[in-house]
């Protein structure tokens, strides 16, 4: 979940005014090591450059939200507005190469997000980091939930106490349908340094970067 956490960094140094870039190969990842002892059991993925930025911050073209769903825009206006909002902040969510590797699979009660591309072996961080965007924009609507793994694709599910939902004590009650539980307590949030229409979330973190 490196791109999940990873993601919670960067949206909270963008919060403060600080900027961030994700990079994936362009560094050298011995002088990394330099300064951060890698585990045998550890992989070094990516690093997080941040800092103070005066320049002009470069818009880029996403793919739309039919590709991404499948849904054309009629059936997608008629859905919950935490689910429309979830799919929008995923939408602008960043990726390796820009490539958004993932499609977003919609229930009545649930996002299921499904990567479909290794993308260059980023496949993964890419995904992570659209899962926060995505619950993010849940949250926004009022929606707090959890993630849980379902043949190996992690799957939005709103908690039962979740405000604008329905039927939740129904929803995915046979728990033996998922591998591994996985559920984020808290989140930082702000908007995107790329695409400022993510919304501005305010809600406690369970994470402590001491920023500043």
């Amino acid at each position: 979940m490196g791109g999940y956490i990873g993601e919670a960094f960067v949206l909270e140094c963008t919060a403060r005014g600080i900027a961030t870039c994700w990079l994936g190969a362009s560094y050298k990842k011995s002088k990394v090591r330099e300064f951060v002892d890698i585990k045998e059991d550890e992989t070094l993925a990516c690093i997080i450059a941040f800092g103070f930025y005066d320049g002009k911050v470069k818009h880029t073209k996403k793919k739309s939200i039919e590709q991404l769903t499948g849904l054309n825009a009629a059936t997608f206006s008629a859905l919950p507005a935490w689910q429309q909002e979830a799919v929008n902040c995923a939408r602008l969510s960043p990726s390796a190469l820009n490539k958004q590797p993932w499609e977003l699979d919609i229930k009545e009660d649930s996002i299921e997000l499904i990567n479909n591309s290794n993308n260059w072996g980023f496949g993964g961080v890419d995904c992570g980091i659209a899962m926060l965007h995505l619950e993010l924009g849940a949250e926004f609507r009022g929606v707090f939930g959890e993630w849980k793994f379902k043949d190996g694709a992690p799957v939005f599910i709103p908690l039962p106490q979740s405000a604008n939902c329905h039927d939740e004590s129904e929803a995915y009650d046979e728990e033996d349908e998922y591998d591994d539980e996985f559920r984020y307590e808290g989140s930082s949030s702000a908007d995107d340094a790329a695409d400022s229409d993510i919304p501005n979330v305010e809600v406690e973190s369970s994470y402590n970067f001491n920023i500043g």
